[in-house]
């Protein structure tokens, strides 16, 4: 009976340590890992502006010195750009500033562009991809912050028309500007600013329908009557005779804040100026030697009565040039195109008597 247990706890020890030898020796053998580093800035979903600075942060443990990695990719419609293949320091705690417009700017921290465009696009999206090994060399490990927004903000417009202290004929006003940015809908505004405190303190602010509007037309007397404008906020009219600052004013796309531009001093409602051509002067009848009765009449009209025995003997009736040519009987000086002045001899009918002289200027018919 004894030898029969002992035969059995034989056996089970036998199978038992079989057992564990299978155990051990179908166990896979551990694998050494690098560390996933720390990728803390740029955060995931954070912006960057194109010519600033961005403080690049990340960890690394016992890193292998040159094994340091930085993968930017572009996402989206960018994507045709290709990715940036970038050497970067190692380390368990590194900080320093890259800029997005020159990714060689940190190569005094051994980082600089191994592949792929040296700048990032403006108003693009990427995605950044850190990776390094170990000092066993073990298999790299990553970290991916994504996306980052590659956006300055909003682009400053430009108010093309009407220009500062421009002067407006009244009703109508054409304004027109120009945006640098996409911008988001309904976001475009022009807001007249009274400069005058006679004609009110409130603004006047337009906001303009959709995203396509560059340029329209508005009615002094009532803002709201375009079919560009979706709604009028403060007085919805212009006074006449006012002067206003026009600021045009959006956000890009991305909702980033309002930029805007203004023209000041700007004259609304000059009513349009009416040109009145000036009367021709009536030329004196064209007189011939002889006519006493039209050189009466002049004469009456002048306060100088002519003799009824008078006849006039010698007129010039044609030009200043010849009525200087007369000088024995015109005398003269200085007189406009046109006119003639001086002296009418006139002699009595039957050639005696005394002969009168009178002094005239008249207009040359």
């Amino acid at each position: 009976m004894g030898s029969s247990n002992a035969g059995r706890l034989l056996v089970f020890l036998t199978a038992s340590l079989m057992l564990v030898g299978v155990a051990v020796v179908s166990a896979p053998a551990a694998v050494a890992e690098t560390i996933t580093p720390t990728l803390d800035n740029p955060e995931p979903g954070s912006t960057w502006a194109l010519s600033n600075s961005v403080t690049f942060t990340y960890g690394m443990y016992s890193p292998q010195s040159g094994t340091g990695r930085l993968l930017i990719t572009p996402l989206d419609s960018c994507a045709a750009d290709g990715p940036t293949l970038m050497n970067v320091s190692v380390g368990v705690s590194v900080s320093y500033f890259m800029y997005a417009n020159n990714l060689n700017s940190g190569a005094s921290f051994d980082q600089y562009v191994l592949e792929g465009p040296t700048t990032l696009r403006e108003n693009c999206q990427y995605s950044f991809t850190l990776s390094y090994q170990n000092t066993n060399l073990d298999p790299a490990s990553f970290a991916t912050n994504t996306p980052i927004t590659i956006d300055s903000g909003t682009a400053t417009p430009t108010l093309d028309a009407p220009a500062s202290s421009s002067s407006l004929q009244d009703p109508n006003i054409s304004i027109a500007f120009t945006l640098p940015d996409s911008p988001l809908t309904d976001s475009i505004q022009l807001t007249f600013t009274p400069v005058d405190s006679a004609c009110g303190g409130s603004a006047s602010i337009v906001d303009v329908n959709g995203t396509d509007v560059r340029a329209l037309t508005l009615d002094r007397t009532n803002l709201a009557n375009s079919a560009d404008v979706r709604q009028v906020t403060g007085p919805t009219a212009l006074q006449s005779g006012c002067r206003y600052d026009l600021t045009v004013s959006y956000q890009d796309f991305r909702s980033s804040p309002r930029s805007s531009a203004t023209n000041t001093n700007i004259q609304i409602g000059v009513a349009p100026e009416t040109v009145t051509p000036s009367p021709t002067p009536a030329a004196t009848p064209a007189l011939r030697i002889g006519e006493s009765k039209k050189l009466k009449a002049l004469l009456k009209g002048a306060g100088k009565p002519i003799s009824k025995r008078m006849r006039i003997t010698k007129f010039v009736n044609t030009t200043p040039a010849q009525c200087r040519a007369q000088r024995r009987t015109f005398l003269v000086t200085g007189v406009a195109a046109g006119t003639c002045s001086g002296v009418v001899v006139e002699r009595p009918k039957n050639g005696r008597g005394k002969v009168k002289r009178v002094k005239l200027s008249f207009l040359v018919g």
